[in-house]
């Protein structure tokens, strides 16, 4: 399991830019404001070019599906395994996690302080609720958006979408999904998701 952190404002933008598709660009032209264009390019570029490099093809050449519950895949490169991806990306900060052999989902958060975290944990299971509520006022934020990065992470993994999310309860362990916190910038809460118990979590830093 590869989970790269991509800092977004320290990316060349350009060069990525030439390793996405028509519709890609013409998508990232419909963003309103300059460093939205900017985070999708950059997320979707930096994920072409790992993509590529995982299975020696060409990164303008890959082509991407949806798969249940409108997961994302890769089209299959011959005489090479499809590898799972998730990504997700958050104020200056993106994070793209690649498996081979399972599904795969991350979610990063920044914690602002101008989110409604009462309101916003209404959506989380009742467990995770009393477990928020019982917490001094204090650690109840950060520990809102760690509870919420693990609950999106499992339903990218899953592909059950967001329509689930009061359903999940992250509570009972399973033996199923595994989810793991990931060490990130200050400011930032995320975890990853993944099939199985027997894999091995690698980070690494995108320089470009």
């Amino acid at each position: 399991m590869h989970v790269w952190r991509v800092p977004v404002p320290a990316v060349e933008v350009p060069a990525l830019g030439r390793v996405l598709t028509d519709d890609e660009r013409a998508r990232a032209r419909t963003f309103c404001f300059d460093e939205d264009r900017r985070r999708f390019t950059v997320a979707r570029g930096v994920l072409r070019l790992l993509l590529a490099h995982y299975l020696g093809a060409d990164p303008r050449h890959l082509r991407f599906a949806s798969g249940p519950g409108g997961k994302p895949a890769v089209a299959g490169v011959p005489g090479r395994p499809r590898p799972s991806f998730s990504t997700s990306h958050s104020g200056d900060l993106a994070l793209i996690a690649i498996a081979a052999g399972r599904d795969v989902g991350v979610d990063v958060q920044e914690i602002r302080t101008d989110a409604d975290v009462t309101g916003l944990a209404a959506h989380l299971c009742r467990c995770q609720q009393a477990a928020l509520a019982g917490l001094p006022e204090t650690d109840r934020r950060r520990a809102f958006f760690a509870a919420w990065v693990r609950t999106e992470a499992y339903l990218k993994a899953t592909g059950a979408g967001l329509s689930s999310l009061a359903a999940v309860d992250l509570c009972r362990p399973t033996d199923r999904w595994w989810l793991r916190a990931l060490p990130v910038d200050p400011g930032y809460a995320a975890a990853v998701a993944a099939e199985g118990r027997d894999w091995r979590l690698a980070c690494w830093r995108w320089t470009g």
